[in-house]
């Protein structure tokens, strides 16, 4: 499928070989190959390329963003989503550092209809703020709400998976990121349910942090801190996050 694209083949070879293989089985080859295609050619000092197609969902889109890897990515990202009043609904990321390229791909759902007007909006804000012209932060829009409780597990691999249950709300994943990034820990891989209200999401995150301040931070309140369980956390996540950590999606120099 990339072979008649602009795309060098040694680039190709690289890009598919250094690819966490659940983001490359995450969707059907054409979308995959769709994808790749905006890491060619090399991304310009600030420039950032992103593209948006509906899903099948109403009110439901596919983002893909291609910038320069860099911690604190996927909070930058979340923020300019949160102030367009997006919620994401999954994230499946990959980096390839040699390249200093990282390619998010992102489900975001929205309660209104989308025009094009508002996706250039979204686009625009993603420029400025990964550029890093703005500093993008709908903390006044972040509204702290318990319940929460947060498990931190630590994985054989030297991670930590991380699992938020908290009311599901626009801002939720800035929040959490942000948080994280400014303590120094990065989400490396995210998967993102929502149950009814309440989100049930999943990370593995590098980097340490506390997690009862944690669930304090996003519940405004008290906190309830899960007891980590003992033996394999990978494979106590439905096998999602199985040879992971051996490849680090974003957030990485």
């Amino acid at each position: 499928m990339l072979e008649p694209t602009s795309l060098p083949p040694e680039l190709v070879e690289d890009l598919i070989g250094g690819a966490s293989p659940v983001w490359l089985m995450g969707q059907p080859a054409e979308v995959v190959a769709g994808d790749l295609v905006l890491a060619h050619p090399p991304l310009a000092d600030g420039e950032v390329r992103a593209a948006v197609k509906p899903t099948l969902d109403a009110g439901a889109w596919r983002l893909t963003v291609a910038a320069r890897d860099r911690a604190g990515l996927l909070a930058d990202i979340a923020g300019v989503l949160a102030v367009q009043d997006l919620s994401i609904t999954s994230i499946s990321a990959c980096a390839w550092p040699a390249h200093e390229l990282a390619i998010l791909r992102l489900a975001v759902a929205s309660r209104q209809a989308m025009t094009d007007a508002d996706w250039d909006r979204v686009g625009e804000g993603l420029r400025a703020s990964l550029s890093g012209e703005v500093s993008v932060c709908p903390a006044d829009d972040f509204q702290p709400c318990p319940p929460v409780r947060v498990t931190a597990t630590p994985a054989e691999t030297g991670r930590v998976v991380l699992r938020l249950e908290a009311p599901d709300r626009v801002g939720l994943i800035w929040a959490l990121a942000s948080w994280l990034a400014e303590r120094g820990a990065n989400i490396e891989v995210a998967r993102v349910d929502t149950n009814g209200d309440m989100a049930d999401d999943t990370f593995v995150i590098d980097g340490d942090f506390d997690a009862a301040e944690l669930a304090r931070f996003l519940s405004g309140t008290g906190s309830a801190v899960g007891v980590p369980v003992v033996g394999s956390v990978l494979a106590a996540v439905r096998g999602q996050f199985d040879s992971l950590a051996r490849r680090l999606p974003f957030g990485r120099k």
